[in-house]
This record gives structure tokens, sequence and C-alpha cells, in this order.
């Protein structure tokens, strides 16, 4: 599709500038503060990222500026689950999970009442922030126990 797109006149270089090159000063000073909120646990296999309403309203920022923040906490090494959790607009708390390795993060989403797939998948939660980070927490500790 790429180079049929390309015979027929697209540029590739603009597209991909304005797709991965263009960012809001919102959005990076939101990802300024979420990197912030950085935090290895289950002995550095977990790292776990968070926004909240204050930050959104201090940067600016919103939801959708959040996409591929999990990305970075995937990144680090060592990690084989990568948690994120933000501010579900009505429903709660949104959920992320990406995994490496072994680590089946489709079925901890399901085991909390989302879905996904082996290495990306989610839920939403109801609760306060505490109560669901906590419920996430301790079943992220569980699938890491079980995969030592």
């Amino acid at each position: 599709l790429a180079a049929k797109l390309i015979r027929a006149g697209a540029e590739p270089w603009p597209i991909a500038r304005e797709v991965y090159e263009s960012h809001s000063k919102e959005m990076i000073e939101l990802l300024r503060t979420c990197l912030g909120t950085l935090e290895l646990r289950d002995g550095g296999r977990s790292a776990w990222l968070y926004v909240n309403a204050a930050m959104y309203e201090h940067t600016g920022g919103n939801a959708q500026d959040t996409e591929g923040f999990i990305e970075y906490a995937r990144s680090l090494q060592g990690i084989d689950i990568a948690v994120f959790i933000r501010p579900e607009i009505h429903t709660g708390w949104k959920v992320t999970f990406r995994g490496k390795y072994d680590a089946d993060v489709g079925a901890l989403a399901v085991s909390l009442g989302g879905g996904g797939h082996h290495h990306a998948a989610g839920c939403t939660m109801h609760g306060t922030f505490e109560e669901v980070q906590g419920k996430v927490r301790h079943a992220v500790s569980e699938l890491l126990e079980d995969k030592h």
C-alpha cells in the first residue's frame, strides 16, 4: 500500500514528520510530568507510570496526548511488564499493559475485566486511584511470581 501511495505522488518524509515528529507543547509537558511518576517494582521486573486529572489541568494535555507513553516504561532493560494508568472520563481508570518476554498481559487484563493480546492489553477499572493501583499491583506481582 505504501508503494502504491508513493507511486501516486505521496511524499513519505513530510508524512512521517507530521506523524512521528510533530507534538504539541502540552503533550511534551505531560510526558515530562508523567515520566516523573516512573516506578520500578517486582525486583525491577515491572515499570509503572500514571497521569491524573491534575496533570492534565497543569499541562493543558489530555488523554489523547498520552498515546505511546507506556512504551517508555516498556523499553527499560529488564522489564517484563509495563503499566500505565490514566483517568477515563466518566468510566474510572484506563489501565494499559505492555509485556515483554513471557508475561501474558492479555490474561492479566482479562483477570481484571479487560482484554487484549499476549503483549498488549488493557482494562477499565473503578474506584480511587489508590484502590485501582493496589489491585493492579497485586495482579502484576502474582503474574510475575508465577513466571519466576
